[in-house]
């Protein structure tokens, strides 16, 4: 699994609602989007440097399945994010 640590960068801001989902918007376009619960999981633990597996350790625990089945739906998600520009590398 890639082991590159990343994180949100500073312009993405996250509201979460009360179902466990959240609004995404990035400051530096002005775009909002609707993150489902599994997409505002990992994407919330970004806000702190993480590897795809520690992110896949992450939605593991929250769905109670094993890392392995996680690691699949977090690299589409990470790729996701990476064509948004909403994530880079840790910074911090």
């Amino acid at each position: 699994m890639d082991e590159q640590t990343r994180q949100l960068v500073d312009s993405i801001h996250l509201d979460p609602a009360d179902d466990g989902t959240a609004t995404a918007v990035d400051d530096r376009t002005l775009t909002a989007f609707h993150l489902n619960r599994t997409a505002y999981l990992v994407t919330d633990a970004l806000r702190s440097p993480r590897t795809a597996e520690q992110l896949a350790s992450v939605l593991a625990a929250a769905v109670g399945c094993a890392t392995e089945k996680a690691t699949a739906p977090v690299a589409v998600l990470l790729a996701e994010l990476a064509e948004l520009g909403w994530i880079g590398p840790a910074s911090r």
